[in-house]
């Protein structure tokens, strides 16, 4: 008898331990992972508001540079141009 209650007892505890992780299954498919990919969308929704956010400031950085570099062309005429009138006025001189 002794024999058959204690078998009885290892075969319920071996049925609760089986119950006990098709609860804890159920519960982390339904209860848990969905937490989890909502939290994961949210943290994956706030990094596209971020590269947004540095694509903005990136194209603005282009646009300055851009402005720099029409500047600069200027400024290479403008160059260009006094070394013209210094080459003028030396040939003047030296007449």
């Amino acid at each position: 008898m002794a024999k058959k209650n204690g078998k009885l007892l290892i075969s319920l505890v071996g049925l609760a331990i089986v119950v006990i992780g098709c609860v804890m299954a159920i519960a982390k498919t339904y209860f848990i992972l969905p937490t989890e990919v909502t939290h994961q969308a949210k943290d994956i929704d706030e990094m596209k508001d971020e590269v947004k956010y540095i694509d903005a400031r990136v194209d603005l950085v282009e646009d300055i540079v851009s402005i720099i570099q029409n500047d600069l062309n200027y400024i290479r005429g403008d160059i260009a141009e006094q070394k013209e009138l210094s080459k003028e006025i030396l040939k003047e001189l030296r007449k």
